[in-house]
């Protein structure tokens, strides 16, 4: 058998990147009905269906089974005030059908270019406040994405003026990007949630770190500085060696909670809420789901071989939580 070596992997993934955010293979997704149908089998280990009462159903099985929940609709980049609108009400859809149990258990999450961010940050400010508001009603958190680093000044911007008045309002925040550690102080004042990701972005190296063991430092170095502020930060990580770390360093029990995406190590999310260790999982549902598919096949290697068995059977889809 051939091995290949680490830098292999690491291209490897830049590429699915890339082919995420290629324009031209986005548009045919959206307009080729054999292109979705192609993916559709291995995708749907991520992506729960495009019906609301079927992903409600979806989350209400992970509710009994103890985990805290997390919700957002896929609609990445999206170019057309229609498409604003049509995300817009999708979201409030789900909003007003959902039931939650109790406080916190639900956490709704969008990305303000789906609110119109790429026409008018007033338009993505005005609808952001409007579904937070929503949300407060049903004791939802609502949490902000973060997007590609050009964005990532303005995102902050409309941030801090909802932040004043939404107070169930969360940010989450790449560890990849150099300027978060500059962010993080001011984040900090404000008192919200802290999502901490690593980032799944290529940026440019200039302003970002590459995957490996200087990320993972300065991703624990974050975590370590939001503890000793005491902010609530929840670990967004699918990395056993972040977890370990995390472990090892009595962080397990100072974070809110770790958080996963849905269909990711569902192992290491059974073991950890059978250790008493909040666990949130987070789905994704909706239509527009290509750039989501790419990025989960680029976090690793396996999971392209595991795609492609997929296709193959999809009915060797399970899920263990």
């Amino acid at each position: 058998m051939t091995y290949l070596n680490k830098q292999t992997y690491q291209d490897a993934g830049k590429a699915l990147k890339t082919l995420a955010l290629e324009p031209e293979l986005r548009k045919a997704f959206e307009r080729s009905e054999l292109f979705r149908s192609f993916l559709a089998g291995p995708s749907s280990r991520y992506i729960l269906p495009d019906r609301i009462d079927k992903t409600i159903s979806r989350l209400q099985q992970l509710r009994e089974l103890g985990y805290h929940l997390g919700i957002e609709r896929v609609g990445e980049e999206i170019n057309s005030w229609s498409g604003v609108d049509q995300y817009l009400q999708e979201c409030e859809d789900f909003i007003v059908n959902y039931r939650p149990r109790h406080g916190r258990e639900m956490q709704f999450g969008f990305d303000l270019s789906s609110l119109g961010l790429n026409f008018s940050s007033d338009l993505a400010c005005q609808n952001a406040s409007y579904l937070a508001r929503l949300c407060a009603e049903k004791s939802m958190t609502v949490i902000l994405s973060m997007e590609r680093s050009e964005k990532v000044s303005e995102i902050l911007r409309i941030f801090f003026h909802l932040a004043a008045d939404h107070s169930n309002l969360a940010i989450t925040l790449p560890a990849q990007l150099n300027r978060s550690v500059e962010d993080l102080p001011e984040l900090l004042e404000t008192g919200v949630k802290l999502r901490l990701v690593k980032g799944v972005y290529s940026e440019p190296p200039e302003t970002s770190l590459v995957r490996g063991y200087s990320l993972d430092e300065r991703y624990l170095a974050m975590v370590e500085q939001i503890v000793e502020h005491g902010s609530r930060v929840a670990c967004a990580t699918q990395d056993p060696r972040i977890i370990n770390a995390l472990r090892e360093r009595g962080l397990i029990d100072c974070i809110e909670e770790v958080e996963m995406l849905h269909g990711v190590n569902s192992r290491i999310m059974r073991a950890l809420r059978d250790q008493g260790i909040n666990t949130r999982v987070t789905c994704v549902y909706g239509s527009n789901w290509y750039l989501h598919f790419l990025h989960r096949l680029s976090e690793n290697p396996e999971n392209v071989i595991l795609a492609l068995a997929d296709f193959n059977n999809p009915e060797n889809i399970c899920y263990k939580y």
